[in-house]
């Protein structure tokens, strides 16, 4: 037993090293207990490692220039992990430094582990956070969980084009920097493609009645139905063979440019639009854009991965000084969120004549009045993003692309001038989640321009 400078008070006497030994133990038994109550039910949390570290002059311990012995990162090496959370007692900093430069990964140093070991590894260029209590943490957690699937996303993008961009060309186009600067993929499938595809699904007997069933269930559960079935059942076959192209892609997210899927003439060929597959996919999860806006749909693969809801996207526009109208007809039945119930929904014709099957939600029925705005800019390099309140609801029970959603956001027309920087179509979600959206473009390094005038 002894004290001094690192080791005073009562307590320096009265314990041996065998009794600390056993007390810092058992303190680690119930912080981890205490973590798995406490972490987000995002967390896999995995099996715990307990080290013990002596720092006496001459310890046993050393290893180069680093105190640490090799069998602990052989024990911390796992490629599954995306966060150490690092516990300590009163000489924390050093642990928690050298952990954090040996696994290269994020770290969040917890007691006795804030400003110095954060500093020194974010001064290497390392990812080290302190947090403060349990929402923090959390809060922490679901955005690098977002920046994970964000940088895990695989676009299919259905054209004839290719990157021939002879509309929309404020469309991100730089797939290798995609790829480069955030993981993601971008693939292209040609009409032939998804027209062999459409074969397939219309030969099979078996994939028919599960299209006919798909369809009659969704009709079922529709408030209202304003389109003929053999329609609904049109667009359920084009659904199956999109469905059947991400998996054989092994892509995630999807766009289509609905001009020139217009002008391949497939669409009345097959008397389908595009619209009722990307509102099934969005509130299953998987970002789907209209008319080939990689910027939108990135921005809603974004905005869901943070909210954990469906997001839709639409045209932007100023209807006064302070509201914007925010129109499309790609709502989903997920808005409130992925584990919640669908919230009520009609199908409509799409097309004057009475086909192309669409969703529509009276949007003004959701409880969260708060909506998050957001677009990347055509170079991937910036996201605009903005909030306001859900005030009404236009153009609900009229075919054609016609819903407006009204939000009434300070500034509404500098926002919308700012389009001629970004480009014409933005993501939304329910709920405010632009302070995580901004702390998430740090991550990434993407410039989050935040309108809050």
């Amino acid at each position: 037993m002894w004290e001094g400078p690192c080791r005073f008070g009562p307590s320096a006497l009265l314990t041996t090293p065998a009794q600390e030994r056993a007390r810092f133990r058992n303190s680690f038994k119930r912080v981890v207990e205490n973590d798995k109550k406490r972490l987000s039910a995002d967390v896999n949390f995995l099996e715990p490692v307990y080290y013990e570290y002596t720092e006496e002059l001459n310890g046993s311990f050393t290893v180069g220039d680093d105190d640490i012995a090799d069998d602990l990162f052989q024990k911390l090496e796992n490629d599954k992990v995306d966060l150490y959370l690092i516990h300590g007692n009163t000489f924390g900093q050093y642990f928690h430094a050298i952990v954090g430069k040996s696994v290269k990964k994020p770290t969040i140093g917890i007691g006795g582990l804030l400003s110095e070991s954060t500093a020194y590894l974010r001064s290497i260029g390392l990812e080290a956070y302190v947090v403060k209590n349990d929402d923090e943490l959390n809060k922490l957690i679901q955005i690098l969980r977002a920046r994970k699937v964000f940088q895990q996303t695989n676009i299919l993008y259905f054209t004839n084009r290719g990157r021939k961009l002879k509309r929309n060309s404020s469309v991100i186009s730089d797939y290798e920097d995609l790829k480069e600067r955030f993981g993601i993929v971008a693939q292209i499938a040609t009409y032939k493609v998804l027209s062999d595809e459409m074969n397939r699904v219309k030969k099979s007997k078996d994939t028919m009645e599960k299209v006919e069933d798909f369809a009659d269930r969704l009709i079922k559960s529709a408030r209202a139905v304003h389109i003929d079935r053999k329609y609904v059942i049109n667009s359920i076959e084009y659904h199956f063979a999109v469905k059947n192209l991400l998996k054989k892609y092994n892509s995630n997210a999807t766009v289509i440019e609905c001009r020139e899927f217009c002008a391949s003439r497939l669409p009345e060929k097959w008397k389908i639009v595009p619209c009722l597959t990307n509102s099934i996919l969005n509130s299953e999860g998987l970002p789907a854009g209209c008319e080939g806006d990689i910027n939108a749909m990135l921005a809603m693969r974004v905005l869901m991965s943070l909210s954990k809801k469906a997001a839709m996207m639409g045209n932007l526009g100023a209807r006064g000084e302070n509201i914007v109208a925010f129109g499309h007809d790609v709502s989903t039945m997920k808005m409130n969120g992925f584990d919640k119930p669908d919230i009520p929904y009609e199908l409509r014709n799409f097309v004057y004549s009475g086909w192309g099957t669409k969703v529509q939600v009276d949007l003004t029925k959701v409880k969260e009045k708060t909506a998050t705005l957001a677009r990347f800019d055509p170079l991937a390099k910036r996201i605009l993003a903005t909030k306001g309140e859900v005030s009404d609801l236009i153009g609900f029970g009229k075919s054609g692309c016609a819903l407006n959603l009204l939000i009434n956001v300070p500034g509404a027309r500098q926002l919308v001038d700012k389009k001629y920087d970004y480009g014409p179509h933005f993501a939304m979600v329910y709920g405010d989640y632009t302070q995580e959206l901004i702390k998430l473009g740090e991550m990434l390094k993407v410039e989050v321009e935040y309108h809050n005038p």
